[in-house]
């Protein structure tokens, strides 16, 4: 830092968002992760999903009991307690989930040649590397 105060914006050579940016406005957040890479630099999103077609209803056949077979595992338990599941109503009030084309839309605007991928468990991938010429 300067003595001036001024301070130069940190670059990082890879950046990893898991399930955070449904909380917030993405297309405004994804230009200031864009500007905080390195030339080459790696861009890593995993976030939620909602349903869009006939095919995501059609995957929940296997998600939901899997998902509802690791909660068990993980947490010996498969319904929420009153006070966990009024925690997580809240945390959902303000969720904007996208779908897959909402997503793919978005990405390519923002982040050209961005790689989205549909995953189980209602989640997708996003994969973009900041070209190494900028």
């Amino acid at each position: 830092m300067s003595c001036g105060g001024s301070r130069q914006a940190e670059r990082f050579d890879l950046i990893v968002s898991i399930a955070a940016l449904h909380h917030v406005p993405i297309e405004s957040v994804l230009p200031n992760l864009k500007a905080a890479l390195n030339p080459g630099g790696r861009l890593v999103i995993l976030d939620l999903l909602k349903h869009e077609t006939l095919q995501d209803r059609l995957s929940d056949v296997v998600a939901v009991p899997l998902n509802w077979f690791f909660q068990a595992l993980k947490n010996r338990q498969i319904q929420l307690s009153p006070e966990a599941a009024a925690a997580m109503q809240e945390h959902l009030r303000t969720d904007k989930f996208l779908t897959l084309s909402q997503a793919r839309q978005i990405y390519a605007s923002s982040l050209a040649g961005t790689n989205v991928r549909k995953h189980l468990f209602w989640r997708y991938s996003a994969v973009w590397e900041k070209s190494a010429a900028v």
